[in-house]
């Protein structure tokens, strides 16, 4: 009879890593590091990215839930241009939602008795939801451009600017009858504000 030969059992050897390392060339380990440090970066860079990509629909609501109703406005002003000359006016305001609601845009034209356009701007009113603050850009027609922080709640939008040693600032309410009434106000060394524009406008549409 033929006798069955015993074998025996497949024995796995564990070396530790660091045994594994010193079967590598040197090049290989340093490759091997470099690439390990390579995807930690990238992946900590991803995490970040994560946390501080804004959400749409979050800027959306804070612009929305504390900004004024989109629409037609209509209604007349003055203003004061240079010293003692009051000139008074006609404004047209477009206020719309774009980009689903992540910007507000208001794009105003003024026109004088005659019938001249003699003002015409354009604003964009964003929310950062990253640095929650609400930022207020306009361009108008005579080359200005304006890029400052804004105050923004139910029924006020608030912007301001430095021009030298005046401080300048405007402000819209929604005043009792549901109407725009826009302030403009400037701001000697002595802190004492003086109105130089108003304006009350209607909702049309």
């Amino acid at each position: 009879m033929f006798r069955r030969r015993a074998i025996a059992p497949h024995r796995t050897h564990w070396r530790p890593v660091t045994e594994l390392f010193k079967t590598l060339p040197s090049n290989s380990l340093k490759i091997l590091v470099m690439t390990s440090k390579h995807l930690f970066c990238y992946f900590s860079i991803l995490t970040v990215c994560a946390q501080t990509i804004p959400r749409p629909e979050g800027q959306a609501a804070e612009l929305k839930e504390r900004s004024f109703r989109a629409g037609k406005w209509q209604g007349s002003g003055w203003r004061m241009q240079g010293p003692g000359t009051r000139v008074e006016f006609t404004q047209t305001e477009n206020v719309n939602y774009k980009l689903g609601g992540l910007v507000l845009q208001v794009e105003g034209e003024g026109k004088i008795a005659t019938g001249e356009s003699k003002f015409q701007a354009l604003a964009l009113i964003s929310y950062d939801l990253a640095r929650k603050e609400f930022l207020f850009r306009s361009f108008e027609n005579q080359g200005r451009y304006l890029e400052e922080k804004a105050t923004v709640r139910e029924g006020l939008l608030e912007w301001g600017m430095e021009i030298g040693t005046r401080k300048i600032r405007y402000q819209i309410r929604l005043n009792e009858k549901g109407q725009w009434h826009e302030i403009g106000e400037s701001a000697a060394p002595n802190g004492v504000w003086q109105k130089f524009f108003e304006m009350t406008l209607t909702k049309v549409d």
